[in-house]
């Protein structure tokens, strides 16, 4: 409730993907100068964005995607170093 209150003022917003309720507040306070971030960290298939955004609604993206306007990498994996091999604090096991 406190950001839709502040949504027609903002410069910009961001969006969680899975947690984008579109209503008429949304639909009614279109400002083209505004920034609509989509934040999301799940595959498309997974991010269960609604059906009833416009195509044109969000202008930015923050993913793990490298397309995206921001890339956040999900994770990524790194050569291990001779002298971190047995050390648990860099390579963990599979039960780990």
């Amino acid at each position: 409730m406190f950001g839709k209150i502040f949504y027609p003022y903002a410069d910009i917003a961001f969006f969680h993907a899975r947690d984008v309720q579109m209503d008429s507040l949304l639909f009614s306070n279109i400002n083209p100068t505004r920034l609509n971030l989509l934040f999301s960290m799940e595959a498309e298939p997974n991010a269960k964005l609604s059906k009833e955004i416009p195509n044109n609604f969000f202008n930015l993206t923050l993913t793990y995607r490298k397309d995206s306007t921001v890339w956040r990498p999900y994770d990524k994996f790194e050569v291990i170093k001779v002298n971190e091999k047995d050390n648990e604090t860099f390579v963990w096991s599979d039960e780990q």
